[in-house]
């Protein structure tokens, strides 16, 4: 070395401050000395056109010196090797030096609590007592650190926003407290009330999810444009929508990747915009790594140093521009609750607090609400014409499948969900026709809809025996309380609406139709007695009657025509003018049975359907080449199939109506009575699985299995409010083990097709059973549906092994033969049709009555493909109609509106039904624009 003085070593470093008023990098610069002493010197860093100059005392020897270099992001490139002058003792010496690669990162700490509903607790309230106390905890942490810099002040972000149940349970005196610290930014109040999972979930479910949380909003001044999805590996497509259109344009997603391989192949980077059926968008934060991506401060100040400088940044750093944020959000630090979580709260805001303090000014940690982190997120893509990128499509199963492990309660909650929309249409009418009658519901119903609600947390599972028992109770209790109070409105408001229908002299039934569309169904006639005749009041036609046996009662059928949307037709009960048989349209033979619309074979040996012809379109519906039989029983049981070995076929009611025969077969651990329905004048086969199976505890999963002969094949699955195509709708990466269905799977090609229906179960597998497999779509061999009825496989480790000790279950499926392609529509009305039947009532003789005496619609909905999904009365004032465009063809709904006065005003909201604007009336007739394939929400104002 012939200078006294050299630069060594220069190292580019991930920290920045401020120095004389501009941001700088730092640089490290060793400097090895020959001078006996020390001298003054200097150092010079130039890039991006800029040169920041470091005075330096130089030491003899061989050290290390912190030097300022520009801070060249996001304006200007990096540069490799800018130059580094360094002027000491006389002496100029030069080098390079990278600088710019880094970023001044604000990591902003998202804190939070995984409180699902009841995961490692043995006792409910010992669950809530603790999440309410870490809630205090929280709360006193910010009182505590109100004085400290803004980056310390300690926050909280509600995981659930069940959370502020828990509380104010506990707490009742502090409510102003907690709502004053969520107006004040303190604490996040996240509009999800559960980690729910939404594939599960009914369309209008996954909207009212969100409607405790509204109330608060609205009552206390608090912000929920904020959503943090916690957990649960996937989310249902039209969540983007509903998050849209709620006025939350912001979701976080910190998801844990248990039992979902899928979710390594994600090609989205952290932050994107994620498009719904509808193209309405909504800013997406998402990792897949876990929910405790800060755990890290419970640790040690070196344990944080070591995971953001050598993990965390880095690895956003290598996405490059694929991120091209300085933030970063890290959802969660302390896992799953428990009696020890509020002791953690000092740790975390200790944590922070001591990173902060070594110096450096970037990275720096924040305490932060997750409203922080999108400000500076939208900040940034705001100053710098940011082009977020775009990923439209669902994210198929993650843990949807759990349910299936207590596949009775499961059903049950289907059926809620069903129950729930008709119970809202009569309050809805009734509201108006008798405002007193909701007034003694009302609080009923809403205790029906919160028990609904509750179903939707995705801990059907359990951490232990206990817990897995608590669990499985719980849910057991919500559908059965949902169920009840849905099951009473109904039956009462059934009763109110037929009071004020008036009525000839003899006995009536009344039939209602709690859906958007007019249409025709069989229906039971209550309370009379085979023989009758039924006329129908308004064309004075005789109904097709049938008398059955049904449970040792003998029961009265009849074809009720034409039944209005949201509406009524009655029938009158006459006697018999003479005695007939009429003829029946079925052949019905050793193991066969045929009607006008299919002819059918079952298998003596399976108790499955070998052959199922459509005798409208001319087509063989059942593939010969399966191994399989339609809807044959298959029960894995450790890895080895079970399949009934012979069955007993024999013929059930044979009338005008319709035609049954009845299967019977037994299986390991199960005896199966199958019913199978063909109908006069309704193109359907209908089909009703009763299972008594011994509860066990070994890896099992039983499917119904339909393998159809459509060959060269597409599928379209209803989820709630979309309709997905399974090869294309479906993002890299999401799961395709298995399919949650809302209502039907449509199997079809360019010349036929089958529209297949399930109501009490809710997965199905395409081409063959996949639950143990990780495939990339549908297996494109056949067009073979399985159907999901019980299962433990897809969380053996956590799950209920033996279906909490139920040993009855019932699967109810139908299905229809349809012309070319796929028609939204029809299979949308098929599907809603089979899990909501035609609901009736006795009236009395001689009855007054304000309404229309032999049929009216109080709501009707056009287009067709303008989907009525919701008619209720409004959280605040009037009443509430949503519209679906499920085929992507029309712009705007026509809702016209009968016999509930007159509609004095109307106009758009969004989901929450926060008024946009208004809308033209017009006789009764409201017009709303929708988007192609999205959601309308409409109030209308009622009155005289």
């Amino acid at each position: 070395m012939s200078e006294p003085i050299a630069i060594v070593e220069t190292r580019e470093t991930l920290f920045f401050s401020h120095e004389a008023g501009r941001l700088c990098q730092w640089i490290m610069v060793t400097i090895e000395s020959r001078l006996e002493q020390s001298t003054p010197g200097s150092v010079t860093i130039t890039a991006g056109g800029e040169e920041v100059t470091t005075a330096l005392e130089v030491m003899p020897g061989v050290s290390e010196y912190r030097c300022y270099a520009p801070a060249l992001w996001p304006e200007r490139a990096p540069a490799s090797q800018a130059p580094v002058r360094l002027v000491a003792a006389g002496h100029t010496v030069t080098a390079t030096t990278s600088v710019g690669h880094h970023r001044p990162w604000t990591v902003y700490v998202l804190s939070d609590d995984c409180t699902d509903y009841t995961w490692v607790y043995g006792s409910e309230q010992e669950m809530r007592a603790d999440d309410a106390e870490l809630t205090e905890a929280e709360l006193r942490a910010a009182e505590e650190t109100r004085d400290y810099s803004d980056e310390n002040r300690n926050r909280y972000n509600m995981a659930v926003g069940r959370q502020v149940e828990f509380y104010l349970e506990r707490f009742p005196q502090h409510r102003e407290r907690l709502f004053d610290h969520i107006r004040r930014g303190n604490v996040t109040l996240n509009p999800f009330f559960n980690m729910s999972l939404t594939g599960d979930m009914s369309l209008e479910e996954l909207i009212r999810q969100f409607y405790p949380v509204r109330a608060w909003a609205l009552e206390e001044g608090l912000d929920i444009r904020c959503a943090n999805h916690q957990e649960t590996p996937a989310i249902t497509w039209a969540m983007a929508t509903i998050l849209a259109q709620s006025g939350i344009p912001y979701l976080v997603k910190g998801n844990l990747p248990y039992e979902c391989p899928w979710a390594a192949r994600y090609q989205e980077p952290p932050i994107f915009l994620w498009e719904g059926p509808d193209g309405s968008r909504v800013l997406y934060r998402r990792r897949n790594t876990d929910y405790v991506e800060a755990s890290f401060l419970l640790r040690d100040l070196r344990a944080t140093n070591t995971a953001l400088h050598t993990q965390t940044i880095p690895a956003y750093e290598e996405l490059g521009e694929r991120y091209p944020f300085s933030a970063i959000g890290l959802v969660g630090c302390y896992g799953d609750l428990s009696a020890h979580t509020r002791e953690l709260v000092a740790k975390k805001v200790a944590g922070i607090v001591a990173y902060n303090m070594q110096g450096w000014e970037y990275p720096r940690l924040v305490n932060a609400s997750h409203r922080q982190f999108w400000e500076d997120i939208q900040a940034q893509i705001d100053a710098r014409d940011i082009t977020v990128p775009v990923y439209r499509g669902d994210y198929g199963i993650g843990w949807e499948a759990w349910p299936a492990s207590l596949a009775r309660d499961f059903a049950g909650w289907r059926r809620a969900q069903e129950r729930a929309g008709t119970a809202d249409r009569l309050a809805a009418i009734l509201s108006r026709l008798d405002p007193c009658w909701y007034e003694s519901h009302r609080e009923r119903l809403r205790e029906g809809w919160m028990n609904l609600i509750y179903l939707a947390d995705h801990a059907w599972n359990g951490a232990n025996g206990p817990n897995i028992e608590l669990n499985a109770r719980l849910r057991r209790r919500w559908q059965l309380a949902a169920n009840e109070a849905f099951d009473h409105v109904i039956a009462d408001g059934l009763a109110a609406l037929g009071k004020r229908v008036p009525t000839g002299s003899g006995q009536e039934v009344l039939v209602f139709n709690g859906l958007g569309w007019p249409r025709t169904g069989l229906v039971r006639a209550p309370g009379i007695q085979p023989g009758a005749r039924i006329v129908d009041v308004a064309t004075g036609q005789a109904m097709p009657t049938q008398a059955a046996e049904e449970q040792g009662q003998p029961v009265l059928w009849f074809e009720a025509r034409d039944v209005p949307s949201i509406g009524y037709r009655t029938f009158s009960i006459e006697p018999a003018s003479e005695p007939a048989i009429p003829a029946s349209p079925f052949l019905v033979g050793p193991n066969r049975l045929e009607g006008p619309f299919y002819a059918l074979e079952v298998s003596p040996v399976t108790g499955g359907i070998v052959s199922l012809y459509d005798k409208v379109r001319g087509r063989e519906l059942v593939d010969p080449r399966s191994p399989y039989h339609l809807n044959q029983c298959l029960y894995l049981s450790e890895g080895v199939e079970h399949t009934p070995r012979t069955a007993d076929v024999t013929a059930g009611p044979c009338g005008p109506l319709f035609a049954r025969l009845a299967v019977r077969a037994a299986l390991k651990n199960t005896r199966l009575t199958t019913t199978i329905t063909l109908y006069a004048n309704l193109d359907r086969v209908d089909i009703t699985n009763e299972l008594d199976k011994v509860p066990t505890a070994e890896k099992q999963e039983l499917d119904f299995v339909f393998p159809f002969q459509v060959p060269q094949r597409q599928y379209r699955l209803e989820a709630p409010g979309s309709i997905i195509d399974p090869e294309r709708d479906l993002l890299p990466g999401a799961g395709h083990a298995a399919y949650p269905v809302r209502h039907f799977v449509d199997v079809f090609n360019a010349e036929f097709g089958v529209t297949l229906s399930q109501a009490d179960s809710g997965i199905v597998e395409l081409g063959h059973r996949t639950t143990a497999e990780d495939p990339l779509g549908p297996d494109p061999t056949n067009s073979t549906v399985l159907a999901m009825a019980l299962d433990n496989i897809m969380d053996w480790n956590e799950a209920n092994r033996n279906q909490g000790g139920q040993s009855h279950f019932v699967f109810r499926y139908s299905l229809r033969g349809h012309g070319p392609g796929f028609d939204p529509v029809a299979a949308v009305r098929f599907g809603w049709e089979d899990n909501n039947p035609l609901e009736a009532i006795q009236l009395p003789a001689g009855q007054a009555g304000e309404l229309p005496a032999a049929a009216h619609s109080f709501l009707q909905v056009a287009p067709d493909s303008a989907i009525l999904t919701t008619f209720k009365v409004a959280e605040e004032e009037g009443l509430i109609a949503r519209v679906w465009e499920c085929a992507g063809t029309a712009r705007e709904a026509t809702l016209t509106v009968s016999g509930l006065g007159a509609v004095q005003g109307a106009c758009q909201t969004d989901l929450l039904e926060r008024d946009s604007h208004a809308l033209a009336v017009q006789d009764s007739r409201v017009t709303v624009p929708v988007r192609r394939r999205g959601l309308a929400t409409v109030r209308l104002m009622t009155g005289d």
